[in-house]
């Protein structure tokens, strides 16, 4: 009977609320301008954290956030999926990259796109940004009340990947996504589960 109750609930309640909200872009050239690509890097993520925190905290964590993501999601590209036509620059190639260039995290978000690409030695970036109201890497608890259902906002928060030209700076592709309690309970999770979604529209596969 309360498995019923919830369901229909749920179902009531799921008109009302944007979860899990997706959306993307692809450049109409797109084929033209990549034809050359070779080498992508994927950079850290620009983290905004909406927690009541300390500066010195907040710009640690969000640190520290930036820098899981951005090894997940080149771990996961690299690895999971298949026939790309570009090759993932290593991790530990990137961070080698940036520490040689003298780029910390914090210059990497300002610096632009062409110019990293440069640095790195690559064709295009793949760069992201987080707002986040709760740590994906202490993980989401995936157990809530039902007073959690009614108060508490469905998202914690929405994720942006952009991949960008290292030539020219053009966006030639973007997906966003509402980051909720069926998005992942973690960082590892919450990169799974996306780029699963759009591993079939992911535009370097083949």
């Amino acid at each position: 009977m309360k498995k019923l109750l919830f369901s229909v609930l749920v179902s009531l309640l799921t008109p009302y609320f944007s979860v899990g909200q997706k959306s993307s872009f692809i450049h109409p050239e797109f084929g033209n301008i990549t034809e050359t690509h070779r080498l992508v890097a994927i950079v850290p993520f620009d983290i905004d954290l909406d927690l009541s925190l300390s500066e010195l905290k907040r710009r640690q964590l969000s640190e520290e956030e930036g820098i899981s993501l951005q090894k997940e999601l080149t771990f996961y590209i690299a690895n999971q999926i298949e026939s790309l036509s570009v090759q993932i620059q290593p991790y530990e190639e990137t961070k080698a990259l940036m520490r040689s260039s003298g780029i910390d995290y914090r210059s990497s978000l300002l610096m632009e796109s062409k110019d990293l690409a440069s640095r790195l030695k690559v064709d295009a970036v793949i760069r992201g940004s987080l707002s986040l109201s709760v740590l994906l890497s202490e993980g989401i608890e995936d157990q809530f009340s039902w007073i959690d259902l009614w108060v508490l906002s469905p998202s914690f928060g929405r994720i942006t990947l952009k991949l960008v030209d290292g030539g020219s700076s053009k966006l030639l592709w973007r997906h966003e996504k509402v980051i909720d309690r069926t998005t992942g309970k973690n960082t590892r999770e919450l990169v799974e589960k996306m780029m699963k979604q759009i591993a079939r529209n992911f535009p370097y596969a083949k």
